[in-house]
């Protein structure tokens, strides 16, 4: 059964590594090489796995044929975009999920943003599920073109495939499309005036969004040039939507009531194998980046013969 996409077994993975820095990198220089690596993906944490030198020759093996599965370069972003989306849902859903297991347990007030952040959490395992989907659609695809033929990544998406499969994930999978489903049918009314903000149920009141836009048209530039600004995300105000949130909760109890048994049955919904894996396979990509660096000095790369 799949573990590890660097380690073939879960005995081979176990072994300690080293945390620290070997003194002879410092005496090599490589400790300069690494630092760059090491720093593009702070957030991974890879040094262990640079720092502690293998010598079994099955896990070399093992990481050679994954290497040259990655030499495909439509393979190699195949997996290293949804890593990196699987990667940012792990670390927001150990954090976010910490946090309300936290409230649950010590019955904290419902204050401090609890509402984006079970929001944010159904959000983020909805993203989680249709990730997970998408993969398999494609991994098959490649998997039946011979495409992927290392037992590293064939053993991840046959352990993916069994994933999805399993009755689980498909009672998880409802249930988000369930919650989504009752919220996206959710209508209400937002009145604003100063710094108070007022909801309620929609009633069929008059949509004046339309006439605020043809008011607004009056203003409009005469030259074609946008003055907009770009966001790097959404923006948002916390204590705004917090207070909107609330205000929601109470009119639309049963909705809410139902993301927050949500929230308190999946807080830890990730996969522990799959984020191992998503922070895993950036060993590999981030020595392909360094690789194609030092390609474009005229520096080649090759596959040692392995002997005993």
């Amino acid at each position: 059964m799949f573990y590890s996409v660097l380690y073939p077994d879960e005995a081979s993975y176990n072994v300690p590594r080293n945390k620290e820095i070997p003194a002879y990198f410092i005496d090599l220089n490589l400790d300069q090489i690494f630092k760059s690596i090491l720093m593009s993906k702070q957030e991974y944490d890879l040094g262990e796995y640079f720092y502690t030198p293998v010598s079994d020759r099955k896990v070399l093996e093992y990481r050679k044929a994954v290497s040259r599965d990655l030499e495909d370069e439509e393979i190699k972003k195949f997996f290293a975009d949804f890593s990196a989306k699987l990667f940012l849902i792990g670390e927001y859903i150990k954090i976010s999920g910490e946090e309300l297991s936290e409230r649950m347990y010590h019955g904290k007030a419902l204050d401090d943003g609890v509402f984006i952040k079970r929001g944010k959490l159904m959000q983020y395992a909805g993203m989680y599920c249709d990730s997970i989907k998408d993969f398999n659609e494609k991994a098959k695809q490649l998997v039946e073109e011979g495409r992927i033929k290392s037992e590293g990544l064939k053993g991840f998406v046959n352990y993916l495939k069994g994933y999805e499969s399993d009755p689980k994930f498909g009672g998880f999978s409802r249930d988000i499309d369930e919650l989504r489903d009752q919220f996206k049918g959710l209508h209400y009314c937002m009145y604003i005036r100063q710094d108070n903000i007022r909801v309620s149920r929609y009633e069929q009141e008059e949509d004046i969004s339309g006439k605020v836009l043809e008011l607004f048209k009056r203003f409009k530039p005469v030259s074609n040039k946008t003055y907009l600004q770009q966001f790097s995300e959404a923006p948002l105000s916390t204590d705004n939507e917090n207070q909107v949130l609330k205000g929601l909760s109470k009119i639309f109890k049963s909705e809410f009531n139902e993301l927050k048994k949500f929230c308190d049955k999946y807080s830890g919904f990730v996969d522990e194998t799959i984020v191992r894996f998503s922070r895993e396979i950036m060993v590999y990509l981030t020595w392909f980046n360094m690789m194609y660096d030092m390609k474009l000095f005229g520096l080649n790369f090759c596959y040692p013969e392995l002997v005993d």
